[in-house]
C-alpha cells in the first residue's frame, strides 16, 4: 500500500511507528474490527522492518529496493487477505490501486498522517 511510496523519508521514522500509522489509516479506511487490530499491525510491523532490512540489503540499488519492496508488498498483501473481510480486502485493493473514487471516500483518513 505505502510502503514503497516516500521510500526515502519514510524509511527515517522508525519502523514501530510507520506501522502503527499504517494500522491507524487502515483502521479508519476500512474500518477494522477490533479482532482485526492487532493482527492488522503485527502484519504493517513486520513489512516495516522487512523494509526497513531491504534498505540495507540494496546498499543504496534503488531498483533492487524497489523489486525486493514489490515482493514484501505481494506478501504482506496474502496475510492481510486472511485477515481482512472480503469486502474490506476489495476496498483495500482499490485504494492500494489509486482507484480515485475509492480514495476521495478515505481522503480524510490520510490527512493526518501527511502532516509530519
Amino acid at each position: 500500500m505505502l510502503l514503497i511510496s516516500n521510500n526515502v523519508i519514510a524509511q527515517d521514522i522508525p519502523a514501530q511507528e510507520r506501522a502503527t500509522d499504517l494500522t491507524k489509516s487502515m483502521n479508519c479506511e476500512l474500518g477494522l474490527f477490533a479482532s482485526q487490530y492487532p493482527k492488522i499491525d503485527a502484519i504493517n510491523l513486520e513489512a516495516c522492518l522487512r523494509m526497513d532490512s531491504a534498505r540495507k540489503e540494496s546498499n543504496g540499488d534503488i531498483r533492487q529496493y524497489h523489486q525486493i519492496g514489490k515482493n514484501i508488498n505481494k506478501d504482506r498483501d496474502i496475510k492481510l487477505r486472511d485477515v481482512l473481510t472480503p469486502d474490506q480486502f476489495a476496498l483495500y485493493e482499490r485504494i492500494s490501486k489509486g482507484n480515485q473514487s475509492a480514495l476521495k471516500k478515505t481522503a480524510v483518513c490520510r490527512e493526518d498522517l501527511t502532516v509530519r
